[in-house]
């Protein structure tokens, strides 16, 4: 599997993981094991994004497919924002 198409791959999955973490979070509605799950979880998608992003930067300079590629940091970038914004409801709510 080439690293452009593991990073359309795992953008959407780590956003539909997350998703679902944050609904059931959302649901019960106070601090509970589902609640480190999450946070251990971000810091885990935060890690493989990373070295993801870096992968990709690094095969920009060399690779001629430039836009797919800027295209797929994009997409791996985008959850960043999602991520901070489920993160800051999460906390506003739960405790």
């Amino acid at each position: 599997m080439n690293k452009l198409h593991f990073s359309f791959t795992i953008a959407p999955s780590f956003f539909s993981i997350g998703t679902i973490l944050f609904l059931i979070q959302l649901i019960i509605n106070k601090i509970t094991f589902i609640t480190f799950i999450g946070l251990y979880y971000v810091l885990f998608a935060v890690i493989i994004n990373s070295l993801i992003v870096v992968t990709l930067l690094l095969t920009l300079i060399f690779d001629k497919n430039r836009i797919n590629i800027i295209k797929s940091i994009s997409i791996i970038t985008c959850n960043i924002p999602i991520a901070i914004m489920y993160y800051i409801i999460i906390i506003s709510y739960a405790i």
